[in-house]
Formats: C-alpha cells, sequence, structure tokens
C-alpha cells in the first residue's frame, strides 16, 4: 500500500518535467519588441532575445520570435523570406534554393497567435521552434546571417520594426 504514493508522486514529477521543457532562449534577455503591420493588416509581433538584453551584430546566441497575427500558409512564408533576402542584398540562388527546400521541410501554416522563432547558437547554427516545439535546424552560419538580416540589416524593408526590435541597444549594428 506504501508504493502507491511513491508511484504517484514519481509520475507526476515525470510529467511535470516533460511539460516544464525549457526552450533555449528561456533565460535570455528581451532586447526588444515591435509590430509589422501592412496598410491596415497587423501581420506579427516580433521579439528579439539575446543573454545581454543588447543587440550586437554577430554576437551569439541570439533569438528571433515571430507572434502572427493573422493566418498565413507556410508556402507565402516561404515565399515572403525569400523576396525580403533579395531586397536585404542576398543573391546567392543555389544557397536560397537550398534553403528554401529546407524551409519547406520544417516549417507549418500558421495560425492567429502561433508563433515561429528563430534560435541560433553559440556556432552560428540555426533552430525553428513553433509554439515553443522544435522543428529541426538550418546548419549553415550563412543562413542565419540572411534570415536575420531580414529584421536587423539597415536594408530592411521594415525599418520601424528593426528600430523597435534593437531599441537600447549600445551598438546598433
Amino acid at each position: 500500500m506504501r508504493k502507491w504514493p511513491s508511484i504517484l508522486f514519481g509520475s507526476i514529477a515525470i510529467m511535470t518535467s516533460t511539460l516544464a521543457t525549457a526552450v533555449p532562449w528561456q533565460d535570455m534577455e528581451l532586447v526588444g519588441k515591435g509590430k509589422l503591420s501592412v496598410l491596415f493588416w497587423d501581420i506579427y509581433n516580433a521579439e528579439l532575445f539575446t543573454e545581454s538584453g543588447q543587440y550586437e551584430e554577430s554576437k551569439t546566441p541570439i533569438a528571433l520570435k515571430l507572434t502572427y497575427l493573422r493566418d498565413i500558409d507556410k508556402k507565402d512564408l516561404i515565399n515572403e523570406t525569400i523576396k525580403q533576402w533579395g531586397k536585404v542584398g542576398f543573391k546567392d540562388k543555389v544557397k536560397i534554393e537550398s534553403w528554401s527546400a529546407r524551409l519547406e521541410e520544417l516549417w507549418t501554416d500558421v495560425a492567429e497567435n502561433d508563433s515561429i522563432t528563430l534560435y541560433i547558437d553559440q556556432e552560428g547554427c540555426s533552430y525553428f521552434f513553433f509554439n515553443e516545439e522544435e522543428l529541426g535546424k538550418v546548419d549553415d552560419p550563412q543562413f542565419s546571417s540572411a534570415f536575420l538580416a531580414i529584421w536587423l540589416s539597415e536594408k530592411t524593408t521594415a525599418p520601424k520594426v528593426r528600430k523597435q526590435l534593437i531599441k537600447g541597444s549600445k551598438r546598433n549594428a
């Protein structure tokens, strides 16, 4: 009879530890947050995280979380990513094709309030998370730089969002 409490509490402890799986950016500091709106449509809220709470170009680890404010098809997300790479000056067609194919494997359609987070580790490897669940990785530091450039480059098509994301940083690269 005394075994039941220990079995019950042991099961609860296992379930709790499974539910409390930490995401890599959990202990990082928020650098800034912004909202992308196009005309009268709100598209997403963006949040940028670093270990210090300051943005420094090329410094990792770093995380960018996008919480969508509308439903968007994954194909549209990928097509817009490709379009934005061109606008920030990244034009390597072979890399773009390879990365697009990988995003096709990893990403999913998003609905209102879904989030996709990019976490870049110390080695420059990119990990994508959908609603805090890992989707997979892109093991190419050049991808990491090109993807972040969509939001953080001075050539971004969303300079207001960039400014909100890196506000207060000592070096707003």
